[in-house]
């Protein structure tokens, strides 16, 4: 993992979130590109001089005034010194190109362990589509933008204050006339400025569009097809294409329109080139010029006027950049890196100790059937909620999966929270080797102590895992500390092996056992590296729900959170599956979250959550100081229904 951490770290700005960071990072390269820079648009101008010079020789030859080996002599030397000048433009170009590589390397890897350590509720704010469009095209925007003014810094700008040194050498009067022209291109670039940030917007947010509605296709096209609605499927699809295309084309046509535009009005100069450099060369005007003269100074200008439409374009480029830069900003914050060492000697055994711990839940947990349940559970939970007075520090963000920071607002003053069922206090501790149940009604809070676990839920009281306090840890000392298993498997569009290791190195294959999925692994057509599918399609229900937890089993947490782990496989799997936990967990604590009561006889505590308040016992003292439980006990002992409504 440290290798991981030290590659990220490699690519880390100070500032992601400032332009100049970027160039201050990658100094080096970019000193490089200074010195080529320089000598190769200075050595531009050698060129024009060297094509006047040959058209006077061979002029002369013409006369008798100069022998074809004079010609070779100044031929050879052209060659050598545009060599020299273009070999200068290959390592700048070179060293361009490794500038805009490592600033979009860089950029990637903010915004991706950004998104990392975001909660989820923030990423749903925009959609999947929107955020591929911002972590892929706009990066690549904002990169070549950079690349772009780092080019023109030399191509247009040190280019052309060579070739304008050079026109004013030759004629300070003509040079300055013919250049009227070019002032005008660039206010021309400047008026569109509207015009193409306006139309670059239109076309992210349509390509945002244009994806999610690709992966609606791909992820949704059984739903549409077994519903008889692929028409609608695709001309949903189409009408999204159709704005895409739309919106490319006026984006894009701005900047193709406008490079030829711009090199026409940089060149009207050459008109008055023309009238006064003849002048020039009769005698009459303001130099004495000879055919040389005459050549270098149109070949000059020339090379100028399109370099000068270059800079009028590159406006244009950096309208472009920045509205990709204004949509990746919020996720160019600066990220934590996980520490090289910790204080923590997580290899020894840790206990788990929760004292008056208190929280909101919210509605989201509610469902159709508790409504009336829930309600009676939200009027007393705020009471008791409004009665309490303890506090801890609030929840902090957990990197490992995928948590935030959490609301600041206290639970007893923020209205939103105030309004929500709460869990009044819970209290309990438990030693390495315990497993403790959880269970209670619909819209207890029971998934939402998971959470709270994972600091993505905000809390009030004390969590300790080995006299560490959960919220005062950083996101990569939580990471090894607590190991979680929600509802849904989360699983990946990878292979087995990958979805329980995640990327590490060591063996799946007692996890596989752990989960009594070993065989089915093995009876899969590549074994444990077979692809699963988007979300783990090719597998069945149950076999999705034993591989996430074969997951969170493979991972060597202290604590370990399980979320319902049962509810899609049989009770003998069950019954297996537990046994093989209970050696794993030898060492560990687990919490268990289930509303399956079979196994809570085998548990070291049970906690039992209903109308915001928790009872920590055993299974025989709620068998007899509880008849809510006893009840549903019983009747899932004599094969009732399984759902506790």
């Amino acid at each position: 993992m440290h290798d991981e951490d030290d590659s990220a770290k490699s690519w880390a700005v100070d500032t992601p979130d400032r332009v100049s960071s970027y160039f201050k990072a990658d100094r080096a390269v970019l000193a490089v590109v200074c010195v080529s820079g320089i000598v190769y648009n200075v050595g531009l101008t050698a060129g024009p001089w060297f094509e006047g010079m040959l058209v006077q020789r061979l002029y002369d030859i013409s006369q008798g005034l100069a022998t074809f080996s004079d010609m070779a002599m100044l031929a050879s030397a052209y060659l050598v010194v545009i060599g020299i000048v273009q070999g200068m433009r290959a390592v700048k170009r070179y060293a361009v190109r490794r500038f805009a590589n490592d600033t979009s390397r860089s950029m990637r890897h903010t915004i991706y362990h950004n998104l990392v350590n975001t909660s989820r509720e923030e990423l749903e704010r925009e959609s999947v589509g929107t955020m591929m469009t911002k972590a892929i095209a706009d990066v690549d925007a904002c990169a070549e933008g950079m690349r772009k003014v780092t080019t023109e810094v030399f191509d247009t700008g040190v280019a052309l204050v060579s070739y304008m040194v050079m026109l004013l050498v030759y004629d300070w009067r003509l040079a300055l006339i013919s250049c009227l022209f070019t002032p005008i291109a660039y206010f021309a670039a400047q008026g569109l400025r509207k015009v193409i940030y306006r139309c670059n917007a239109a076309f992210k947010r349509s390509a945002g569009a244009l994806n999610d509605a690709t992966l609606d296709r791909v992820s949704s096209a059984l739903v549409y097809r077994v519903y008889g609605r692929d028409a609608a499927l695709d001309a949903r699809y189409e009408s999204k294409l159709d704005e895409y295309e739309h919106t490319a084309v006026m984006a894009n046509i701005w900047g193709a329109a406008s490079q030829p535009v711009y090199q026409v009005i940089s060149l009207a100069g050459v008109v008055a080139i023309i009238y006064f450099g003849a002048r020039n060369i009769v005698g009459t005007g303001w130099s004495a010029w000879d055919l040389a003269s005459f050549t270098t100074f149109m070949a000059c200008f020339a090379k100028l006027a399109v370099k000068s439409s270059h800079a009028a374009n590159l406006f244009n480029a950096i309208q472009k950049a920045q509205v990709s830069w204004r949509r990746i900003k919020p996720l160019m914050h600066a990220r934590a890196v996980p520490p090289d060492e910790s204080a923590i000697d997580f290899s020894a055994p840790m206990g788990l100790s929760v004292e008056h711990l208190r929280f909101t839940y919210p509605d989201a947990e509610v469902d159709d059937a508790a409504e009336g349940e829930s309600a009676e559970a939200g009027s007393a939970s705020s009471s008791a909620s409004a009665s309490s007075s303890s506090s801890s520090p609030t929840a902090s963000p957990s990197t490992s999966l995928a948590a935030s920071p959490s609301p600041s607002a206290s639970l007893a003053t923020s209205p939103t929270l105030a309004a929500a069922p709460s869990l009044a206090d819970l209290s309990f501790s438990a030693a390495p080797g315990s497993i403790v149940g959880v269970t209670g009604p619909v819209a207890s809070g029971k998934s939402t102590l998971g959470k709270v676990f994972l600091c993505e839920a905000p809390y009030k009281g004390s969590i300790r895992i080995g006299g560490h306090e959960l919220s005062e840890l950083s996101g990569y000392e939580r990471s090894r500390l607590v190991s979680y298993m929600g509802h849904a498997p989360e699983l990946m569009s990878d292979t087995v092996a990958h979805n329980v290791s995640l990327g590490d190195a060591s063996p799946v294959d007692r996890s596989l056992v752990w989960v009594q999925l070993a065989d089915e692994v093995a009876a899969l057509p590549q074994g444990a590296d077979t692809p699963v599918g988007d979300g783990g399609m090719r597998l069945s229900g149950g076999q999705q729900q034993r591989l996430a937890l074969a997951r969170t089993l493979y991972h060597d947490a202290h604590v370990l959170v399980l979320d319902d782990p049962f509810s899609a496989v049989d009770k003998p799997t069950e019954r297996a599956i537990m046994e093989a936990m209970e050696r794993v967990c030898a060492d560990r604590v687990c919490l268990v979250i289930s509303h399956r009561l079979e196994l809570f006889p085998r548990f070291s505590q049970v906690i039992w959550m209903e109308n915001g308040h928790a009872t920590v016992s055993t299974h025989e003292a709620l068998m007899t100081d509880n008849a809510r439980y006893r009840q549903l006990y019983e009747a899932q002992m004599a094969g009732g229904d399984l759902d506790d409504e």
